[in-house]
C-alpha cells in the first residue's frame, strides 16, 4: 500500500481521514490539514485551501478578492466550529439556525463561546467592516491603499489559522 503524502509540503505522511457531512478532512504528520468539500455544483470534491488562497491574493495584489474570500472562509470555518462546539457541549441547535447567522453574529458567538480570543475577534470584525465597505460602497476600493489591504489580508490569514486551518 502506498502512503499518501501531503500535497502542500510534499513531506508529511497521512495520519488520519475524518469524514463529516459533505467534508473530508485529511490530517498529515507535518501538521497540515486538507479539507475537501463535496460541491453541489461539480461532481466530486473541491479542494479548499484558505491559507494558499489568501497568500495568492496577496501575491497577485488582488485585494478585493482576498478580503471577500477571507470573510467567506470566516463564515464557513466559523459555522463548522460553532456546530462542533454545541455538539461537544451537548447543546442541540438546528444546523440551519447556525448557518443563518450573519458574519457579525457568528463572530460574536465564536468569541462568546471562547472559540476565538479577543485579538482574533477584533481582527475578524476589522476585515468584515472593510469587506462591507468594499461591497456596499464601490468607491471604497479606490480608497484602499495597497499597504493597508495587504496588512488586512495578513490579519485575515491569522484569523483563519486561529479557526484551525494550518
Amino acid at each position: 500500500m502506498v502512503q499518501e503524502i501531503c500535497s502542500i509540503c510534499k513531506e508529511g505522511k497521512l495520519l488520519s481521514v475524518k469524514k463529516e457531512e459533505h467534508v473530508e478532512v485529511k490530517e498529515f504528520s507535518c501538521g497540515h490539514k486538507i479539507e475537501k468539500i463535496e460541491s453541489t455544483w461539480v461532481k466530486g470534491f473541491v479542494l479548499l485551501d484558505p491559507v494558499t488562497d489568501l497568500k495568492q491574493a496577496i501575491s497577485r495584489r488582488a485585494w478585493f478578492e482576498g478580503i471577500v474570500i477571507a470573510t467567506t472562509y470566516f463564515e464557513w470555518l466559523g459555522i463548522r466550529k460553532l456546530k462542533n462546539y454545541f455538539e461537544s457541549e451537548g447543546i442541540t441547535i438546528g444546523s440551519n439556525r447556525i448557518e443563518r447567522l450573519n458574519l457579525g453574529e457568528l463572530i460574536v458567538f465564536l468569541y462568546g463561546c471562547s472559540i476565538i480570543d479577543y485579538d482574533t475577534y477584533t481582527k475578524m470584525f476589522k476585515v468584515k467592516h472593510i469587506r462591507d465597505d468594499l461591497v456596499h460602497q464601490p468607491e471604497a476600493k479606490y480608497e484602499l491603499q495597497d499597504r493597508d489591504a495587504e496588512r488586512l489580508i495578513k490579519k485575515a490569514l491569522e484569523c483563519v489559522k486561529a479557526l484551525g486551518v494550518s
